[in-house]
């Protein structure tokens, strides 16, 4: 019987590495660790991987700021939130691809466009949803009866 319970469970682990390997495309879980990314070229495989993506800490005002724009914008954006020594490393990593190093860090069709400041400068002037709705990202009607 518990020779069955083994074979039973390395033919789950060989069923949930072939899927990974059949599409030759990697999951999110294999690109995360608690509290940041596994490695420098998992944040770029992050921000391809979906059209909007904002690296964030718990508490923080900027971060805030972002998510609120974007919920203002009706974009629902996929959060990876940094904290602990893996949040730290991640932010190193961050600042070795966008020259920042700072949260929240706004990725947009795999590009990073910067931070809070940036993403509001962008959403003031009208630039944002032009740019969220060429990446693929679901934003909110913008239908107006009046015109």
């Amino acid at each position: 019987m518990v020779s069955k319970k083994s074979n039973k469970k390395s033919y789950k682990t060989r069923k949930r590495n072939t899927r990974t390997k059949k599409t030759g495309k990697p999951r999110l879980s294999d690109l995360l660790i608690p509290g940041g990314v596994r490695m420098k070229g998992s944040i770029k495989k992050i921000a391809n991987m979906y059209p909007l993506v904002i690296f964030v800490k718990q508490g923080c005002p900027y971060c805030r700021n972002a998510l609120s724009i974007m919920d203002s914008e009706g974009a629902t954006p996929k959060i990876i939130t940094l904290y602990g020594e893996n949040g730290t490393r991640t932010q190193n990593f961050l600042k070795e691809i966008t020259g920042r190093r700072t949260v929240p860090n706004v990725f947009v069709g795999g590009h990073s466009i910067g931070g809070a400041s940036e993403t509001t400068v962008k959403y003031n002037s009208g630039q944002l949803t032009p740019m969220l709705a060429a990446a693929g990202v679901v934003v909110k009607n913008s239908f107006n009866i009046f015109g």
